[in-house]
């Protein structure tokens, strides 16, 4: 509504009261508040509350877990291989090639001692690992045991991995052999390193307690470890065959 003021409407007057649309009805109109806002439930498609709440998903079946544990470690098995392939092939090409016979040099020579020293702890570890995991339910503390154990040698191993190419004499980029030794040697390192703290996380549950419970499966865990710390150890003694025997 506006009012003639000087010949022009009013825009900021006030609107005159108006009617209810029915004056019988005398029911006081419905104001929602701030609390009652708060409070009031939203409607949903069968009138009844709803929950928020998280649900706790139920534990697996130990012999599934088994089950996921061994395929996946043959999974991480299979994706291993593929990551030394590029090693392999580099090996196999410049050896067959040996341009100016420069594959390998003289003078540019690995410790075979140290390399030896190597390649026993990995597979000294990987078989008390194998242990471990075939005695995992007949005593915790032989599996403990037997577990630190495997984790202190396949340690020793990297570390004197790490020795060696303080030791070495050579570098990447003395000929086509120097760089294939350190290259293939350095990544069976850091994936010795990876299992190594693998293992470290089940030592860790088992001395919080967590193999008590009967759902988390320890034994195919150590199992499923096992397998690719022995597969591990086997591609390191092909791996010492290659640079050290036969190259």
């Amino acid at each position: 509504m506006a009012l003639d003021v000087g010949g022009m409407a009013d825009e900021l007057a006030a609107a005159a009261p108006q009617l209810r649309q029915r004056p019988d009805d005398r029911r006081p109109s419905r104001l929602r508040t701030g609390s009652r806002a708060t409070h009031a439930r939203t409607p949903d498609s069968g009138g009844r509350r709803m929950t928020v709440a998280a649900r706790i998903p139920e534990p697996e079946a130990p012999e599934l877990v088994a089950r996921n544990l061994a395929v996946g470690a043959r999974l991480a098995a299979g994706a291993t291989t593929f990551a030394f392939l590029g090693p392999v092939f580099a090996y196999l090409y410049l050896r067959s090639l040996n341009t100016a016979d420069l594959w390998h040099p003289a003078g540019v020579d690995p410790p075979l001692l140290l390399g030896t020293a190597i390649v026993l702890l990995t597979a000294a570890s990987a078989v008390v690992l194998l242990l471990a995991s075939r005695r995992a339910a007949a005593s915790r503390n032989r599996l403990l045991f037997l577990a630190s154990l495997s984790f202190l040698l396949g340690i020793a191993a990297v570390a004197l991995q790490v020795v060696e190419y303080f030791v070495l004499g050579f570098g990447p980029t003395d000929g086509g052999y120097a760089s294939v030794f350190v290259a293939w040697s350095g990544l069976t390192a850091v994936f010795a390193l990876g299992t190594m703290l693998w293992l470290e996380t089940l030592i860790a549950f088992m001395l919080r307690g967590g193999e008590r419970d009967p759902s988390q499966a320890i034994g195919p865990r150590f199992a499923a470890l096992a397998f690719y710390w022995a597969y591990l150890a086997g591609l390191g003694i092909v791996m010492w065959v290659c640079l050290y025997v036969t190259a």
